[in-house]
């Protein structure tokens, strides 16, 4: 609150405030103790300040600044007193003095932040598009494991939807719902200038914010891959000043709440004879399925970085550890990750800047979502007899099968299969950063993004009654993805006659895609062999072993305008075309264009200012493209390899499916209108959208 000149709510105020502080134990015991007074006052206004928050650093003794605006505390020697105000920035100062007179500056506005767009940033004032922005603080106390989770509710338009229980199963985000209908609806993510559409390498604890463009006007300048949105993700960088080290910990536990009730064996056989199955009412056993299944998950999450910055260097650097087990065993996940960001800056001319990730994951695999075994365990659970057994007595070590259709699993067989990934990736990019004149940069960047992932399947060959039919069964298989993108950017921005402001983004762009498999099929396992010792050489019978290789390339130029009169009339116009290998009509463009208008800084809307700060309306229009579930080969013909009985001449070739001369590119287009408006000087933001 900030007074010009007195007023009797002044005392009533200072009342209250001295009362509140009396309740509060304020009472701090040291031998050479120093009373520290001062006044507080607004830096922009030079207001004082009346129930500014002094507290001694780490201790409940503080007090209140009175009506003047005037404190006085007593601390011991070289004490940090901690200065805090609702909407000014928290302040602390080391009391080597007996005055202390600070002058506190307010936040800044959330208008006027500056965020990330596609290839560049801009003033979240300044926007004519619909983008959403999402800061660490908003998630940084939440228990979230995935950097999807940290959306979750926090974006109008945005959809964050967990398909299954499982540990380590991604998350589906949706923007603005689906677009498609043969092609993928999930958006792609920029992490740091590298596009990718798997982000569960990245521990939420390194994400500093995330921006989602929502709209196509925001999203054309990623062209042929933003039909389903945009999510722009920034890690973090160290702050000036010393060394700063955070630790943060995590631990939880899950239950399931409630089950679905099902028969007992009693209301089981008499359900059997209602249908005209004949049972054995002589079995009195009774299996309680989901309380045999269902145990309690457990997650675990640690997070360690070291981060700083000098005046030509800038650096963090991270470890991360993240463990979940699930309500059914064996489901588990475990992850491992570490960053280094680091930008440093050589000459005036000069910054390079490089951010570098490597994680390491597993991920024990339990059936379920499936169109066989009934669906999976879950499915099983509630379907499973209750007479039945968990082990069949007959066959010792032999789990027991359904009655009514031996190929049937229990649930304990159906969780016995040892399913597990291992994944290794590398994520890295090196920028240079040109300064050529005032205003204007060129930025080369180079990118990769490198996965080695190994999957390996083991069903018994004793346990099971599938596993026994093949004396076990075996599978592995290795995948490498590579990508590498390479970018040339050029940015210039401008102001003119301290009204005009321009700026332009213009580039090329080139990706690269490669994929190596290497699979086989394996069973009639020697006698004895468990998952523990299983090789894929310990079998008899190969049922199939395939190698293959698959790519693809995309080229790209993009383009962008930004123009704007004393942040009041706004344009932006965006333009990329893209060239992909996928298709038989490789290239296609995609425009876009919006344009914004501050009405609160016209006249007539100057007798709301002191409600409404600001009100802004935005329009916009763009295309984008879809190119996902398309095979990298589909535009070609292809041909059939097949193996001949005499050897020496070759294998047979033969036609095969012919190619879609018609493939192109799947083109979304939309409009969007919104209106944007900050009330109580940023206390209150709303924004509201239309789009078709």
């Amino acid at each position: 609150m900030k007074c010009k000149e007195k007023h009797p709510c002044k005392k009533s105020m200072y009342k209250i405030l001295r009362v509140m502080a009396m309740l509060s134990p304020l009472f701090a015991f040291a031998q050479n103790n120093r009373n520290i007074t001062g006044i507080l006052t607004d830096a922009a206004t030079g207001e004082t300040l009346i129930g500014v928050s002094v507290v001694q650093k780490g201790t409940t003794n503080g007090t209140m600044t009175d009506v003047d605006g005037k404190y006085s505390i007593s601390v011991p020697e070289n004490s940090t007193l901690v200065f805090t105000y609702l909407g000014f920035n928290t302040v602390e100062i080391k009391a080597t003095s007996s005055t202390i007179d600070l002058k506190m500056q307010e936040q800044t506005r959330a208008l006027d932040e500056v965020i990330v767009i596609g290839y560049g940033t801009q003033r979240k004032a300044d926007l004519t598009t619909a983008v959403a922005s999402v800061n660490a603080e908003e998630w940084e106390n939440r228990p979230i494991m995935s950097a999807q989770q940290a959306l979750q509710g926090k974006a109008s338009g945005v959809q964050v939807v967990q398909p299954s229980g499982k540990p380590g199963v991604g998350i589906q985000v949706r923007v603005r719902g689906a677009t498609s209908l043969n092609a993928g609806n999930d958006p792609i993510y920029v992490v740091d200038g590298i596009i990718t559409n798997d982000i569960t390498n990245i521990s939420p604890g390194d994400i500093e914010s995330m921006q989602i463009l929502k709209d196509a006007s925001s999203a054309a300048i990623y062209g042929s891959r933003a039909a389903n949105g945009v999510v722009l993700i920034t890690t973090k960088k160290g702050t000036k000043g010393k060394a700063q080290v955070d630790i943060s910990m995590y631990a939880g536990f899950s239950n399931i709440t409630k089950n679905i009730e099902t028969l007992n064996t009693k209301e089981y056989y008499d359900l059997m004879e209602e249908i005209g199955l004949s049972v054995d009412r002589t079995n009195h056993n009774y299996t309680n399925w989901a309380k045999e299944m269902y145990g309690t998950g457990y997650q675990q999450n640690y997070q360690a970085s070291v981060s700083g910055s000098t005046d030509k260097t800038n650096y963090y650097v991270s470890g991360n550890y993240q463990k979940e087990e699930g309500v059914i065993s064996p489901a588990e996940y475990d992850r491992y990750s570490f960053r280094s960001n680091i930008s440093s800056e050589v000459t005036s001319w000069l910054k390079i800047n490089t951010n570098m990730s490597f994680a390491r994951n597993t991920r024990m695999d339990a059936t379920d979502n499936t169109n066989s075994g009934r669906g999976g365990i879950i499915m099983s659970i509630i379907k499973t007899p209750p007479s039945m057994p968990i082990w069949d007595a007959d066959n010792p070590g032999q789990y027991a099968t359904n009655p009514y259709q031996s190929s049937w699993e229990n649930p304990y067989a159906q969780a016995n299969t040892y399913d597990k990934n291992r994944e290794y990736r590398f994520m890295g990019n090196l920028e240079l950063d040109f300064t050529i004149l005032e205003g204007l940069h060129f930025k080369p960047r180079f990118s990769v993004d490198f996965t080695s992932h190994t999957w390996d399947k083991f069903i018994d060959p004793v346990k099971t009654g599938y596993g026994r039919q093949a004396n076990g069964r075996g599978e592995h298989a290795d995948d490498d993805y590579l990508t590498w993108q390479s970018e040339n950017i050029l940015t210039y921005n401008k102001k003119f006659n301290e009204s005009h402001n321009f700026g332009f983004v213009g580039g090329a762009t080139l990706q690269r895609y490669r994929h190596n498999n290497a699979y086989m099929s394996v069973e009639d396992f020697v006698k004895g062999t468990t998952y523990e010792n299983m090789t894929l050489n310990m079998a008899n019978k190969i049922n199939n072993a395939t190698t293959s290789k698959d790519g693809n390339s995309l080229i790209s130029y993009l383009a962008r305008v930004q123009y704007d009169y004393e942040s009041r009339y706004l344009l932006t116009a965006n333009f990329r075309a893209d060239g992909s290998s996928k298709l038989y009509h490789k290239w296609a463009y995609f425009p876009s264009v919006s344009a914004g208008w501050r009405f609160s800084s016209e006249k007539f809307f100057e007798p709301l200012t002191n409600v409404v700060d600001d009100a802004k309306l935005r329009i916009g229009w763009g295309r984008t493209g879809n190119q996902g579930g398309i095979g990298n080969y589909d535009s070609y013909d292809k041909y059939e390899v097949n193996k001949q009985e005499t050897s020496g001449e070759g294998p047979a070739v033969t036609p095969g499916k012919l190619g879609n001369r018609d493939l192109k590119w799947e083109k979304t287009t939309q409009y969007n209108a919104g209106f944007d408006f900050s009330f109580f000087n940023s206390r209150l933001i709303a924004e509201i959208d239309a789009y078709y």
